[in-house]
């Protein structure tokens, strides 16, 4: 599903993006490496984020 949100979105590779409320990072993580944009990820969670890193 994620894969096909970026596809949609149809942002040039090195586009800057915002993943607000991350979790771990998957989504992020995969729509980087789908697309090639620059997934900046935040969450309220420390061990979350603890684990995306």
């Amino acid at each position: 599903m994620e894969i096909v949100a970026a596809r949609k979105l149809d942002l040039p590779p090195g586009s800057a993006v915002l993943n607000a409320g991350c979790g771990v990072g998957d989504v992020a993580r995969t729509i980087a490496q789908a697309s090639g944009v620059d997934v900046t990820g935040m969450d309220g969670i420390e061990s979350d984020i603890a684990i995306a890193r």
